[in-house]
């Protein structure tokens, strides 16, 4: 029988580089005292030796373990992987890792992922909002609760967060109102397809058919809810363009634009309008909302924007991660992300070029200042998103 490996120690790691040992350890807690070359020769030796810091142990010392929590409610959910994503990238190039627990669809789930969360010892949670499900029953949050009672920094994505809590939001209700806006003005219809298939998609798609209903209501339009085709079942997305587009159109005609709630439901859209031979312009179009924008690539011509889930990922480890190293003299923050129209279909867009020159411009300034405005949160908690848009 081969006897088993010796444990490497941060004195062999040491001894190998010619170093102090106080060096290894402080590049293994990742103190900014030492300089870029030597943590990288520290962590490569490190590596090559097969060292293994003892993280239980750097907790009990350090009082941290260098993990975040991210509650999810399911990561099979449309959007949930890009959001994990954009948070691991920033945890990971923070020195962080992550550590992922379901929330469930009860309030006892909620409670025992929190629970164990804490059991953990992470220094951070970043929470994705867990949303009433179709029954419109109110949800129990037990985990602002605990989180809060404990004292642990977090950030939430989502439209209703407790004072105390960092929040990331998404202006989306605001970016559909001035499309109607733009597309009604010309005389169109207008029309939306959603989705509420779980809680972060349901959290896009009511917010979309708040800003279309208040675009339809200023345009005086009788009953706007008939002009809303929503599955909350549907698990096929392309299917559910295909099927919805067609209703649309043998209800309501060729003179309206289709607003859909991501670019799959778009590519359903586009399959049933190519089948049909309908051209696409002029009165008829349709305008696609995601995270991960497939119009570029699409035979036919639709307008798309880009719903930055990735980046609201990387906001709420960054604005944890930032309440961690500030201490009790953190305030929270909150973080409005504004959809952004995809530049390469600018020009097919029926705007005019002084319109196509502004969405332009804009989509120019969001990039420049990472999509987002950022607020001192000192009043109680936020439920209504900024119809502002950046100055």
């Amino acid at each position: 029988m081969s006897r088993r490996k010796s444990k490497v120690t941060i004195k062999d790691v040491a001894f190998a580089l010619g170093v102090n040992p106080s060096t290894v350890s402080l590049v293994m807690n990742g103190s900014r005292r030492i300089s870029a070359p030597t943590r990288e020769r520290v962590l490569k030796v490190a590596r090559e030796m097969g060292y293994i810091p003892d993280k239980r142990a750097q907790g009990l010392r350090f009082r941290r373990t260098r993990v975040l929590g991210i509650m999810v409610p399911a990561l099979n959910e449309i959007y949930v992987p890009t959001v994990v994503d954009g948070a691991y990238r920033t945890a990971r190039k923070a020195g962080y890792q992550l550590l992922i627990v379901y929330s469930g669809q009860t309030a006892e789930e909620e409670t025992d992922a929190t629970m164990q969360l804490l059991a953990e010892g992470v220094d951070g949670v970043m929470l994705i909002e867990r949303r009433p499900d179709a029954s419109g029953q109110p949800t129990e949050h037990p985990a602002y609760h605990l989180l809060l009672e404990h004292g642990v920094p977090t950030a939430l994505l989502g439209t209703d967060c407790p004072a105390g809590f960092n929040q990331v939001d998404i202006a989306m209700q605001s970016f559909v109102l001035q499309i109607m806006d733009a597309v009604l003005s010309r005389g169109r219809g207008a029309s939306l397809i959603t989705r509420h298939n779980g809680s972060l998609e349901r959290f896009i798609s009511e917010k979309q058919e708040q800003g279309f209903l208040e675009g339809m209501r200023k345009a005086g339009v009788a009953d706007p809810t008939r002009f809303i085709f929503s599955k909350c079942d549907h698990h096929e997305l392309v299917e559910l363009g295909r099927v919805a587009g067609q209703y649309l159109v043998e209800n309501f005609g060729l003179r309206q634009a289709i607003l859909t709630a991501n670019d799959l439901i778009a590519e359903g859209v586009q399959n049933y309008v190519m089948e049909n031979g309908i051209r696409t312009g002029g009165d008829f179009t349709f305008v696609s909302l995601s995270d991960l924008p497939y119009s570029p690539y699409g035979p036919t011509a639709f307008a798309s924007a880009i719903v930055p889930m990735g980046q609201c990922g990387e906001s709420l480890a960054e604005l944890v991660i930032g309440q961690i190293n500030a201490g009790s003299n953190w305030t929270p923050r909150r973080r409005l992300f504004h959809p952004c129209p995809v530049t390469r279909h600018l020009e097919r867009m029926d705007l005019s070029e002084e319109e196509k020159r502004e969405l332009w411009n804009r989509q120019h300034e969001y990039r420049s200042r990472g999509f987002y405005q950022e607020f001192v949160r000192t009043e109680s908690p936020v439920r209504a998103e900024s119809t502002a848009l950046p100055a």
